[in-house]
């Protein structure tokens, strides 16, 4: 049951390990619920406006979606994450944090507002200047409600995310299809975008009972002044990695390429964004609270590493060896150019989840600074990929950030030394569900040379290859590693015990 839980606000500023175990099961099981529904929603929504819209459309929004994160690039002082890491906080720090997290939003977004006939320009698509206008909102929004999603974070209140991201999605993918089918092209998604973000928000503030004050305390950010600054510059890097590849397809291609591109990676990102992320929204307190017990922390990583591998690996996989019978039911022919480069993108996904989930160790320690030092450093070798990679079109840019994810993944070694991890550890937790992905994809390619797949429509070929690749990869996973598979269990009988 849901409420406006006044309790919330005593154990935000005294958060304790009790009871985390349980915690964890129930925000992770809350999370997997939130994934399998978000992707559900995701597709569904997607398919439909796919034929209502066209790939123009989607390049409008993938430029818009640059500035956008940018922006909040920008407002990225890493105050959230530092609300979830403490130990102690008081409702001073969180009033602090409020009042500078709205000051600073409102100050880049109008600095968006102001620059967004330059960003046009830059794209050269003056029709996108409008566009930029009204998605700025979507980053005061976020501003005005980081601190309610920190709370929600610090005390692991993923039912609550459940209930907002719900129904944002539902109001998003309702006004998107509603204006599509009105006529309003680019308009439908960026109007479902902003309804969908309001509602998000607004569910937030009413479920966190936190109601800020107007006082401020300037010592709170002179403290947190160096970790946020290396928060500030991590956001940069990673701001700089997502989109140096979408703006060289958009400057270089032209707006319809960069639709193809941007859909081709949607999919994988939900490997990253909806999966990894997901569980670094559940792990990330749960780390931070017992970041000085090594021992626990390794554990704890490699087990979570197991099962993020198990999920994420053989979606990657099978997304790869069946890209066009997903394109030919999702989008239609008219995306049929999408096809090679969701082939790429979907190992990209993999490479990016992993990494997503170990730069949680940074945070959890306290060691931002690290993070942001190694992904400078990393930074000519992304330039170089996309730079070689135009060369050869999109198709080329998207097989350079492969190159570039898969490398990039060594860097997380730095993040292992921090508790005392070794790498030949986190292989052995990777390799079962790596062999049995590649298992599962050989025999769905086996039997689409062998023509044993009924292709009488294209969704029955999708669903039957897909129940034939979850059997193919659990099976060998079995033979594998009878631990993944125990892992998996140990948590559902700990879940019927919480019950």
């Amino acid at each position: 049951m849901l409420w406006r839980d006044p309790r919330i606000m005593a154990a935000c500023f005294r958060p304790t390990t009790k009871d985390l175990g349980g915690r964890v099961v129930r925000g992770a099981v809350w999370m997997a619920a939130l994934v399998v529904l978000r992707t559900v929603l995701t597709i569904g929504s997607t398919a439909l406006l796919a034929r209502l819209l066209t790939p123009t459309d989607y390049g409008f929004i993938a430029m818009a979606a640059v500035a956008v994160e940018m922006a909040a690039m920008l407002c990225m002082f890493g105050l959230p994450m530092i609300i979830v890491q403490m130990p102690r906080l008081t409702r001073l720090d969180l009033d602090s944090a409020f009042w500078f997290s709205v000051i600073l939003g409102t100050f880049v977004v109008s600095i968006m507002v102001a620059g967004s006939t330059v960003a046009a320009n830059l794209f050269k698509e003056p029709r996108l200047a409008p566009i930029l206008c009204a998605m700025s909102s979507l980053v005061l929004f976020e501003e005005l409600s980081a601190v309610h999603l920190s709370i929600a974070s610090r005390l692991l209140l993923i039912r609550y995310e459940f209930v907002c991201q719900i129904a944002s999605l539902v109001v998003r993918a309702g006004v998107s299809i509603a204006f599509a089918l009105a006529g309003l092209g680019v308009w439908s998604l960026v109007w479902g975008a902003v309804a969908g973000r309001a509602i998000y928000y607004a569910l937030l503030w009413w479920l966190i009972p936190y109601v800020p004050r107007l006082r401020f305390n300037s010592k709170f950010l002179r403290r947190s002044w160096r970790a946020g600054g290396s928060y500030f510059g991590s956001a940069a890097l990673f701001f700089f990695g997502s989109n140096i590849d979408t703006a060289a397809v958009g400057r270089i291609f032209g707006v319809t390429q960069l639709g193809f591109y941007q859909t081709a990676f949607a999919l994988p990102e939900e490997l990253r964004s909806r999966i990894a992320l997901g569980i670094q929204r559940v792990l990330f307190p749960a780390f931070a609270l017992i970041q000085a017990d090594h021992s626990a922390f390794r554990s704890g990583v490699l087990r979570s590493l197991r099962i993020l591998a198990t999920i994420v690996v053989p979606m990657g996989v099978g997304m790869a060896v069946l890209a066009d019978p997903i394109v030919r039911v999702l989008y239609g022919s008219q995306w049929l150019s999408v096809v090679p480069l969701l082939q790429i993108a979907a190992i990209v996904g993999i490479a990016r989840a992993l990494q997503t989930f170990l730069a949680n160790i940074y945070k959890a320690k306290g060691r931002p600074d690290l993070e942001f030092k190694i992904g400078l450093g990393l930074v000519p070798l992304l330039v170089l990929a996309v730079l070689v990679g135009s060369l050869r079109g999109s198709a080329g840019v998207a097989s350079g950030i492969l190159v570039f994810s898969v490398v990039s993944l060594a860097s997380t070694y730095f993040a292992l030394r921090l508790i005392e991890l070794a790498p030949f550890e986190v292989l052995q937790s990777l390799f079962p569900a790596s062999a049995a992905a590649a298992f599962m994809g050989a025999g769905l390619r086996l039997l689409d040379a062998m023509h044993a797949i009924p292709r009488s429509t294209d969704l029955l070929e999708l669903v039957l290859s897909v129940a034939i690749g979850i059997v193919l990869f659990f099976l060998s996973l079995f033979l594998l590693s009878r631990k993944t598979v125990d892992d998996f269990w140990s948590v559902a009988r700990l879940l019927g015990a919480r019950h």
